[in-house]
């Protein structure tokens, strides 16, 4: 069974910043459920009406951004067994 893969990919926001998440498996391995978390405040707890390989979120003016702060998202996304494959990306804010 191959790992599920993720795309993390932020920018700042007029207000925090732009998060945009994307999970992909296999056929044998449908996506059932992501969570997402920033700086320990959870943003989203999604269950797909119909699991699938392709998942997407974004996330507009998420947390708080000013110089120097630094931030961390943590994915978690889930098979439909409840097997869980973790991502998480680390960044601090330049300006």
């Amino acid at each position: 069974m191959k790992p599920m893969t993720f795309k993390l990919a932020v920018c700042r926001d007029v207000v925090g910043s732009r998060i945009d998440i994307t999970v992909d498996s296999e056929p044998d391995r449908l996506i059932a459920r992501v969570t997402t978390t920033l700086d320990n405040f959870g943003l989203g707890d999604d269950r797909p009406r119909n699991p699938s390989t392709h998942f997407e979120r974004g996330f507009a003016q998420a947390g708080n951004a000013g110089p120097g702060t630094k931030h961390v998202l943590e994915v978690q996304a889930y098979d439909e067994s409840g097997s869980a494959e973790s991502a998480t990306k680390i960044w601090v804010d330049e300006i």
